[in-house]
């Protein structure tokens, strides 16, 4: 039996996306990853060129249709970046770079996103900063019921503690800063936690 088993890693390629609810295309996404899996499976392949035919095959046309995974799209780009010749991850191999994560004795850095169903002794959330979770765009509580959710999901992901930082600013791309302090979702829990 492959680890992760196959079911898990289907399970998180649908996560990834939450807008496709027919049947039909959840079908031709399974289809999609496993066809993926399948035809690079070389575990000796270079990294860069396994994420770039990742990119391509599969997470393009998520990340053009799941808003919300705009900060992954970003991370995607710099690990991509960082595998090129004269990165520093330029000599990984799909196998050294899968060796690199889950291990009891690494630090796992890992997005919100795929964080879910996964179990941790202790968690730190970053970035919990009002405009970066929720998003200064989520103005309406339907608009935050997806961070919302995001943030529950980091925070049961601890088994025994789980730490969050904030730095109380956040800065737009043009680098215009916005002094609005930490997450409301990290105010609401710490006013719950009192009343506790």
């Amino acid at each position: 039996m492959g680890n992760p088993r196959l079911s898990i890693l289907i399970g998180s390629w649908l996560n990834f996306n939450r807008s496709v609810h027919d049947e039909n295309q959840m079908q031709l996404l399974k289809v999609s990853l496993v066809r993926f899996l399948w035809l690079y499976r070389n575990p000796d392949s270079p990294l860069h060129d396994w994420l770039i035919a990742f990119r391509i095959n599969c997470i393009d046309d998520t990340l053009k249709k799941e808003i919300e995974l705009r900060d992954d799209a970003e991370e995607l780009s710099k690990l991509i970046k960082v595998c090129k010749k004269g990165g520093k991850l330029e000599k990984f191999t799909v196998a050294t770079f899968a060796g690199q994560g889950g291990a009891p004795d690494h630090l796992n850095f890992i997005t919100l996103h795929s964080a879910k169903g996964l179990e941790f002794d202790v968690v730190i959330m970053m970035g919990m900063d009002q405009g970066k979770l929720p998003s200064w765009a989520a103005t309406s509580e339907k608009a935050k019921k997806e961070p919302r959710r995001l943030f529950y999901v980091g925070l049961t992901r601890a088994k025994d503690e789980v730490h969050m930082t904030y730095s109380g600013w956040v800065a737009n791309k043009y680098g215009r800063i916005f002094k609005n302090g930490p997450s409301e979702f990290l105010l609401e829990l710490q006013q719950k936690l009192k009343e506790i």
